[in-house]
Formats: C-alpha cells, structure tokens, sequence
C-alpha cells in the first residue's frame, strides 16, 4: 500500500527554521530597533517636536507694562535677535546655537495665556523646535536663561535711572528757576518712593530701613516752610546771579531816578488846579480796554514813592555778600536732594534685586510633538522581528522542503523492492 505524505509548511517546520536561524533573528531584530530610534530621535523628532516652557515674571512695576527707565515692556520682545543673541552669549553652553537661523525660521515662538474673560493673565509659554538643541536638558537650559532676560534687563534699567538733578542745568539757572527746580526733584523723589508704597505697603523694609522711613527722610528735606522764606526773602531783595548783580544795581538806580523825576512832576500836578490835574491825568494814564480814564494822582505818586523805597531796599540787600549767602542756602539744599537721590537710588537696585523673579511652572522643558523613543525601539523589535522571521522562513523553508521531497523520493523508489520480498 502506497502511503501519501501531505507538502504544506507546518507551525513546527516554521519555529524550527527560526530556531536554527535565532541569531539571524535576533541581530535583525535589534539592528531594526536600534535603526527604529535613532531614525525617530535624528529624523522624525527634530522637525516634528517642540520643547515649551511656562513661566510667569515679577520685578517691581511689572504691571504698569514698562520697565524701570519707563521704555516699554512686551512679551514678544523676549525672542527678539537681541534677547536672543544676549543670551546665547550668556553662557558657553549656548555657542553653537544659531540663534539668526533659529528665528529666521520660526523656530521659536511665544505666547501669553488669557482668563475666561480674555484678560492676559501675564503667565508666558515659551516653546522651540527640538531640532536646534541636542536633547530636553539643553533646551530646558536655554528656555530657562531665555526666560530671565527681561528682569535681567528690568534690574540694569534699574540701576541707569539717575533720580539727581543735572549740576549743570542747576548752576546755569537764575534763582527762582532754582527753587522750581529743587521743588520739582523732591516731589518726583517724593512720588516714587508713594509708587513702592502702593505696591509694597510702607513697612516693607529694604536697604535697612522701611519705605515710609525713606521717605520720611526725603520729605523733610527742603520743606514747604524753607522754600516760602527763601521765594519771599528772593522776592523782596530782589537778587540776581553774582555776575549781574552790577547791572541789576545800575538797572535799579536808573529806575529810581527816573521814579524820583515823576515824583516831582506830580506834587507841582498836585498843587495846581484841578483842572490841569485832570488834564495831566488823561495824558498819563490808559485804561486797559484802550479808553482814557483820569488816574488818581496821589496814588501814582504813593506807589512810586513806595517803589523808591522798596529799590532803596534792595540797592542795599544787592551785594555780593548777601547774593552769596543765599546761593549757599540753595547749594546746601541742593547736595541734601543730590543725597537723597543717591540713597533713592540705592534703595531701587535693593528692590529690584529683591523682587525680580521668575516662576517656572515646571523644571523641565515639555517636550510635544515627535514619537517616544520607547515606543520607537518597541516599534522596531516588533517590525525587525517580524522581517527577520520572514527572511529565514524564505530562506529555510524552502530547503526543508526540498529535503522532504527527497527523503520521499527515496523511500518511494525502495518501496518496490520491499513489496517483491514479500511475495
């Protein structure tokens, strides 16, 4: 009896071909794998991933949307080239970023949260191309120092505001010019130290003492009392810088005599009749409204008899002496201010290094976009195994095959020969 043999590929003759091959399969495999993550990491995830960092700034007046100096602050100015480049220059670690091409290219982009009502909400996202940097702890590295740029700038504003008054413009200024210049510099002293105060509170303390004490010691400075006395003690004198005081003294006898000749016309006025005394009026005074009117010929010559006296007055006070004096008044109040300006100057760089910071909403950089290296090297074994299986079976299958078939092929042509014995 002829017995028949079936020719298909059994699961056996499959595990069989790969376990004979296994270490075929096994290189492909993780050759596949290997080929899986470095394709994803250098390939697909430079261009198809972002890194993005969430940040919020604090520095003092950050609400106002300017920094120190009063020039503006916007968020966008963050990834211009100059942050950019001021960055990159920051640290060693950033040289070989391109940071032309990295903007150039959109390859940095920012963004500022909003509420439910569509109020900013000042809290700032920051992302870049994966592509650009070589793995999440640099780009984490250059977000972060990115992102400290602003107050970085906001503290050396801060420390460039000059709050003093120009020597200068101050000595070239007549001395009521002076005065108002004085009063001026206080009140804006005055005002920012009330800006911190608003902010702060006044017990807050920097540079050893509290914002209300600082400003105490400014205000008393130059105070409202002192500035009247010196207005009217200025106002009655009538003094003028050293170098015209001789002008100034010609300028008031020439005055006064020509005072004194009007003087003596209207007391020969006053004693004629009074019809050329009216007369005499209509030729001296003029209303404002054009018309003429008669003037009271004793009150002209009262107020310039007063006039007289008041020049007597400040012919005697006009000297060098007395001009001095009162300049050394405004120089000493001037130094007070210069000082206070310096300590409000101090007083700002201890602020600001106090409260200038940033918050990170994480330590590290969010990557997105791009395909997980696990999953890739899960990916590849997976695929690699598979290819690698079905080479060897290609290759081993086959050659089973045609081993059967020869083993069948002999056993068929002993057959006849065993049959014969028999009969």
């Amino acid at each position: 009896m002829e017995e028949n043999r079936g020719t298909g590929v059994t699961f056996g003759e499959i595990c069989k071909a790969i376990k004979k091959r296994l270490w075929i399969v096994l290189i492909v495999t993780v050759a596949f794998a290997a080929l899986a993550v470095l394709a994803a990491q250098f390939l697909y995830n430079p261009s198809g991933s972002t890194y993005s960092l969430t940040f919020t700034l604090f520095y003092p007046g950050k609400g106002t949307g300017k920094f120190p100096d009063g020039s503006p602050f916007h968020y966008r100015d963050i990834i211009s080239l100059d942050m950019l480049t001021a960055t990159k220059e920051s640290d060693g670690r950033f040289e070989k970023i391109d940071v032309d091409k990295l903007l150039e290219k959109d390859g940095v982009t920012i963004s500022e949260s909003v509420s439910a009502d569509g109020t900013p909400t000042g809290e700032y996202t920051l992302s870049v191309e994966a592509g650009y940097f070589s793995g999440r702890t640099a780009a984490t590295d250059f977000l972060r120092a990115l992102a400290r740029r602003p107050l970085i700038e906001a503290v050396e504003k801060a420390g460039q505001v000059s709050y003093t008054l120009d020597e200068s413009a101050f000595r070239n200024a007549d001395y009521e010019s002076r005065i108002e210049l004085l009063t001026r510099q206080k009140e804006d002293i005055l005002a920012q130290y009330d800006e911190w105060i608003a902010l702060y509170r006044g017990n807050y303390a920097v540079a050893g003492k509290t914002l209300s004490n600082h400003r105490a010691a400014a205000d008393v400075i130059f105070g409202e009392v002192v500035r009247t006395a010196l207005l009217g003690e200025l106002e009655t004198n009538g003094y003028v810088l050293p170098d015209l005081i001789a002008s100034q003294r010609a300028a008031l006898e020439a005055e006064k005599q020509e005072n004194q000749a009007m003087i003596e016309e209207l007391k020969r006025a006053l004693g004629e009749i009074p019809s050329t005394i009216a007369l005499a009026a209509e030729e001296i005074a003029v209303q404002p409204t054009g018309g003429s009117q008669p003037l009271d010929l004793s009150e002209t010559l009262a107020a310039l008899l007063v006039r007289n006296v008041q020049i007597d007055s400040q012919l005697k006070a006009l000297t060098e002496e007395n001009v001095g004096a009162f300049e050394g008044q405004l120089d000493e109040i001037y130094e007070k201010l210069q000082d206070a300006a310096a300590k409000l100057q101090a007083v700002s760089n201890a602020l600001y290094e106090q409260e200038t910071s940033v918050y990170f909403s994480t330590s590290q950089a969010a990557r997105e976009g791009g395909i997980s290296l696990v999953l890739a090297a899960v990916g590849g074994l997976v695929i690699g195994f598979f290819l690698a299986c079905i080479a060897v079976c290609l290759r081993e299958l086959p050659r089973a095959e045609k081993r059967r078939e020869e083993q069948n092929g002999a056993q068929g042509a002993q057959q006849p020969d065993g049959a014969a014995e028999e009969k």
